[in-house]
């Protein structure tokens, strides 16, 4: 059987309605609009990208980027279909990657991230200049996003992390990040948009991004965790349109993995090339 390259193909296979949410219904997703649409884009169509080679798990996955471009307008959304549970805590991480053409003033790696600990969610930043050892950021900014009833993530909950430029910066210098929480109800938690220069960045240090990935793994400090459960979505956009790679691209100014030093049993799905400005990827935890 030749790999689907259509939602329609792909349906037709399996024996499924061609209508998205009709075939929602039938294989008995019930989700809000938003997660039911980043649900469906979880299926990869045509041939997929070889894992990296470290493999789709922790801190190795996907790399997303634009031929070497500044990327402007990124949001990545994780919509949570199982509780995400552990004990030890964990968080979601964007890590990114500045160009190699940048001077030695301007953050070489940036790091967004939405961590749980307990039963709260808070957001920081760290960003690292090319002197910068690596775990101790020049620039490393955080806060609270939410306290949470239960000490796991719900089923229904949608995080997400928006990275903002200067309109009037061609260069596309990441000025600014926000981060919201929606509840399983539908209900938006007081968000945090976090201008970088209000938070001690120097301007001279504002640098853009020309790749990225997502990974979900222990809350900090190289921590390598155990999830007891958890499965969802992640949905990548962005203004220009992203390829999907299984190693950094040649153009990246990387001084340290490129990556992240935490770790966890996450699992993530595999992804099409590309090139489009939205693709999705599920995710889950290895037993």
């Amino acid at each position: 059987m030749n790999p689907p390259t259509s939602f329609k193909e792909f349906a037709t296979q399996l024996k499924l309605p061609t209508n998205m949410e009709t075939a929602a219904s039938t294989i008995g997703f019930n989700l809000r609009p938003i997660a039911l649409r980043s649900m469906l884009d979880t299926v990869t169509l045509g041939r997929p990208v070889p894992a990296p080679n470290l493999g789709l798990s922790g801190q190795s996955n996907y790399i997303l980027s634009s031929n070497c471009n500044p990327l402007i307008g990124i949001t990545v959304t994780i919509n949570v279909t199982e509780d995400i549970a552990c004990s030890e805590g964990f968080s979601f991480q964007l890590n990114a990657v500045s160009p190699a053409s940048i001077s030695a003033q301007q953050f070489a790696e940036q790091q967004y991230v939405i961590a749980f600990e307990g039963n709260n969610l808070s957001w920081s930043i760290n960003s690292f200049l090319p002197t910068d050892p690596p775990n101790d950021p020049s620039f490393q900014p955080h806060g609270p996003l939410a306290s949470l009833s239960s000490s796991e993530i719900p089923a229904g909950y949608q995080l997400s992390i928006s990275l903002q430029s200067d309109s009037n910066d061609a260069g596309g210098n990441i000025t600014a990040a926000t981060f919201v929480v929606i509840d399983s109800q539908g209900n938006t938690l007081p968000n945090y948009p976090v201008d970088l220069e209000k938070y001690g960045a120097a301007a001279s240090e504002l640098a853009p991004i020309i790749s990225f990935q997502l990974n979900l793994v222990g809350p900090g400090n190289s921590e390598n965790v155990t999830l007891s459960s958890g499965a969802g979505s992640i949905v990548y956009e962005a203004s220009s349109a992203l390829t999907v790679a299984n190693s950094w691209p040649v153009c990246n100014d990387m001084i340290h993995s490129g990556g992240t030093e935490e770790n966890a049993n996450s699992t993530y799905g595999m992804m099409s090339p590309g090139p489009s400005s939205m693709v999705s990827q599920p995710f889950g935890i290895s037993t």
